[in-house]
């Protein structure tokens, strides 16, 4: 039994987490980036952790004067839960021939037009690139299409930064690094 729930649980991470392949959206000459399917219905499935607790609850009353605890694990789960599920509903990257751009749950939509980047680089979240005004898009790793879309996105019009060659070639290993971590699968 526990070799098939660990053999679940690797397949899961594996696909979870496997830097994205090929699958884009394209919009109107637009290439929009967001996060895998799959994360997003993990997301949604851990939204009957709430309801289960709440029908054991009915079920199987809690004792005189423990009914708030109930209420503390649902609301305590949703303040956690809520910001990560819209973030992954809401998180766009839209690339096109003028530039980059974001939309956030959490922030305003921002676009930096491709004459107007300073610098691109890579930190432990993502790519990031940076406005000559110093404005940030950040492109996490998980997004589908990074690995393909992204990297040709800026050696396509971004050839003249110093920086664009290593942060392509960062991003196009990134599969090869994780497969080779986690076993070739």
């Amino acid at each position: 039994m526990e070799y098939i729930i660990t053999t679940i649980a690797f397949w899961l991470i594996v696909h979870l987490f496997a830097p994205g392949k090929k699958r884009v959206e394209s919009e109107g000459g637009e290439l929009l980036l967001t996060y895998k399917p799959m994360f997003k219905w993990v997301i949604r499935a851990c939204w009957l952790f709430p309801v289960v607790v709440a029908v054991v609850a009915m079920i199987d009353p809690p004792n005189k004067g423990e009914g708030w605890i109930v209420f503390a694990i649902i609301i305590g789960y949703s303040a956690i839960a809520l910001p990560t599920a819209m973030e992954l509903e809401r998180r766009r990257i839209v690339l096109n021939d003028q530039g980059i751009s974001q939309e956030s749950a959490w922030s305003k939509p921002l676009s930096i037009a491709w004459k107007d980047v300073r610098e691109v680089k890579v930190n432990a979240n993502g790519v990031v690139v940076v406005s000559k005004r110093g404005h940030k898009v950040n492109v996490s790793l998980y997004l589908e299409g990074v690995e393909e879309s992204l990297a040709d996105a800026l050696e396509e019009h971004l050839p003249t930064l110093a920086s664009t060659p290593k942060v392509v070639a960062r991003i196009r290993g990134m599969r090869e690094r994780y497969m080779r971590r986690v076993g070739g699968l």
